[in-house]
């Protein structure tokens, strides 16, 4: 059952915090949550008031009282993941895990913000799991595993040796044993997922690199045989995009049949995005390289390198520029720089972005500021073809 006359209930509660008055509003909420317990209007208002007063640990406790889908509001999210941002203490539960799952596969959310606390979950569950009797089979079942190799770029030095520890197992299960290797699919698409999210920077061991050199040979030529592609190839192909984008592998576009989306639907969804975004961005390359016109050579040596390493590919936009997820009326009011607001009798701003790259800053913005008209411009033109089609995509 709601609170009786919320609006008044929350107002007053406004009017307490922006006195300062955090432990008289947090009375009046605790007999309002006594009254009617579970409501998660409550609960969030509770969060709230610990976060602002530093209870961090306890506030990140009764975000995970919510309901999913009140949480599932990108508001919501954006203000768990800063309360995240203060965590220095935290135990791992499976109510625990399956929250930091949740918001690292929330559509849209940038976690960068957390990268720390990610990062040392996910060494502790893949150093954990390298101490059971079947290491590769106990982070094939960890969901936390999954989802920060999916949906999170490995930055840390430590988690980096780690999953390179983990893939080149996976390689030397293919080359013993390709029937178990793919019961570990699963995990091999995560690793393979990954590698595309940090632009396959992980290293590759000289063991690796004779394993990985036989392994795409055979590749080729099973996809040069006559016929249809075979169950072989798929497990070949795996292994190979681990450590190779399937742009970059001729026979990923034959295998693509094999892929049953009922079957392998990530692994399918994977090599099919990779395909047509390369396609896209030839064809958007082409557009803006027929109007380039560079005179002179560090020019045309700094837009060959962007050409041929677009950097950075996000996917996630800079949303957290409004973390405390305020009403855009509101959370203008309070920027400092007055031209980000609208004003009636001149309500656009103009933006010109020089050097704008992949379009990650000027896209962030055109979502964030809806009146600003944004130029952004670059000089490689694989950089602007990346920035075109995620602008397309978040339709800006």
């Amino acid at each position: 059952m709601p609170p009786d006359n919320p609006d008044d209930f929350f107002h007053a509660q406004h009017e307490l915090l922006s006195q300062g008055r955090f432990n008289a509003a947090n009375t009046q909420l605790d007999a309002m949550l006594t009254a009617h317990p579970g409501d998660d209007r409550l609960l969030h208002q509770k969060m709230i008031i610990l976060a602002q007063t530093q209870g961090f640990e306890q506030a990140f406790a009764v975000s995970l009282s919510l309901s999913i889908p009140f949480k599932q509001q990108p508001q919501v999210t954006f203000q768990i993941v800063a309360i995240m941002q203060g965590l220095r203490n935290i135990d791992m539960n499976p109510e625990v895990e399956a929250e930091i799952c949740r918001v690292l596969t929330c559509s849209g959310i940038d976690c960068t913000p957390i990268s720390e606390l990610v990062h040392l979950l996910v060494q502790q569950k893949i150093a954990g799991a390298q101490l059971e009797a079947s290491p590769l089979a106990a982070c094939n079942d960890c969901p936390l595993i999954h989802a920060v190799l999916r949906n999170f770029q490995i930055t840390s030095p430590d988690a980096e040796r780690l999953c390179t520890d983990v893939r080149r197992q996976l390689l030397y299960l293919l080359q013993a044993d390709p029937e178990s290797f793919m019961d570990m699919s699963d995990l091999a698409v995560s690793m393979a997922i990954q590698g595309r999210r940090n632009e396959y920077a992980f290293h590759i061991g000289t063991d690796e690199g004779a394993i990985l050199d036989r392994l795409t040979s055979r590749l080729s030529d099973l996809c040069a045989a006559e016929g249809p592609a075979t169950n072989k190839a798929l497990t070949l192909l795996l292994g190979a995009l681990m450590y190779r984008a399937p742009r970059d592998l001729v026979a990923a576009r034959k295998m693509q049949a094999l892929c049953d989306p009922d079957e392998m639907p990530v692994l399918a969804e994977f090599i099919e995005s990779d395909l047509t975004e390369q396609r896209i961005l030839k064809q958007y390359s082409r557009e803006f390289g027929a109007n380039a016109i560079l005179t002179d050579g560090t020019s045309r040596a700094v837009a060959r390198m962007y050409t041929e390493n677009p950097y950075p590919r996000w996917v996630t936009p800079e949303w957290n520029t409004n973390t405390q997820a305020l009403p855009y009326p509101e959370f203008f009011s309070v920027t400092r720089c007055p031209g980000w607001r609208p004003q009636s009798d001149n309500p656009y701003r103009r933006m010109l972005v020089a050097g704008c790259g992949t379009g990650w800053h000027p896209i962030s913005h055109a979502l964030t500021f809806p009146w600003l008209e944004i130029t952004a411009i670059d000089i490689s033109a694989a950089s602007l073809a990346y920035a075109r089609m995620l602008a397309d995509r978040m339709d800006v």
